[in-house]
Order: C-alpha cells, then structure tokens, then sequence
C-alpha cells in the first residue's frame, strides 16, 4: 500500500510477450508504471526485451538483470540475416557495451553482482575461470553438497552413437 492512504500499490507480472497485450488494455498515455523490472535479460532476445518497455512513462525506473556470460538469445536467433542485424545480441548486452563505452558518467546504472548463493564452490570457481573477467564469491556452504556425490561437478563425453546403443541395448532386456 502507499504511503498516502487515497492510493492503492499493485504488482503485476507477466512475460515479456503478455505485456504487449496487456498495454492494449491501457490508454496510451497512462504511464502509471513506476517500476518495471525485467529478469533474466541477458537471455531474451531484444524485441521481446522492448516489448514491456512501452508501458513505461518518463519517470518510470527500469531494471534489467541477468548475466550476459550465460546462455544468450544467440541460441534462440534463427536465420543469419537475424543475427547479421543483431539480433542475437539481448537489451541488456547492448546497453551493457553502450554504459561501458559511456565511461564513468554511466557507473551509477550499472551493478554487477559478484555473490553466487546457488552453486557448490568448485562450480563457481569453474565459472569464474572460464567466463567472467572479475572474480566471484561463493555464498555456499561447500558441506551443502550432495552425500553421496564425491565431486561437485562430472563431465561425461558422450555421443549420439553411444546413445542410441544403451536404447537399443536396454530394449533387449
């Protein structure tokens, strides 16, 4: 609830392409947004990020989080004349490069987050070697893991060949 007692407070959630039809219901100049958020920004494809944008009004905080060092909309762009006009670039990696070029005037808009609550140590370790320039800190209790897993992570190579022979094998018992 707000702080003046005459106005209500709301929340609403949708997806990205839901938000298109939800702004058809509102008149075009209504901007009583004030906040817009959107999550996981770093994997929608930048269409879909403009898309909840339109509600937006002049005075309307937008926040775009996501980790632009995992998967991106480059898996989910199809076609090269998509990606050759840059669409498998997201909203948030566009305007990450845009605030970077900006220099110090843009630090104030941009947070990176560097606490990693969801993954055993090694893991973030791994990840941090391979994908990020800054280091991460892991928020987990190493003895949180699994009893009977060993090790936190396992790679297994395997093949489509390898697999359709276990189907095939598993078939005759």
């Amino acid at each position: 609830r707000s702080s003046d007692s005459n106005q209500s407070s709301f929340l609403i959630i949708t997806t990205c392409q839901s938000s298109l039809k939800m702004a058809d219901m509102f008149p075009p100049d209504h901007h009583f947004f004030t906040h817009i958020l959107l999550d996981e920004g770093a994997q929608m494809r930048e269409p879909e990020g403009v898309a909840p944008l339109c509600m937006a009004g002049n005075h309307t905080k937008i926040v775009i989080a996501g980790d632009q060092h995992q998967v991106g909309p480059a898996m989910l762009v199809l076609g090269d004349e998509a990606q050759e006009n840059g669409l498998a670039v997201s909203l948030l990696e566009r305007l990450q490069k845009r605030y970077e070029m900006m220099g110090e005037v843009a630090k104030p808009y941009c947070a990176t987050l560097v606490t990693n609550y969801r993954c055993h140590e090694k893991i973030v370790e791994l990840a941090e070697k391979l994908f990020y320039k800054t280091p991460l800190l892991c928020g987990v209790n190493s003895n949180s893991t699994h009893p009977d897993a060993p090790f936190p992570l396992c790679f297994i190579c395997s093949s489509v060949d390898d697999r359709m022979k276990y189907v095939r094998n598993a078939k005759n018992y």
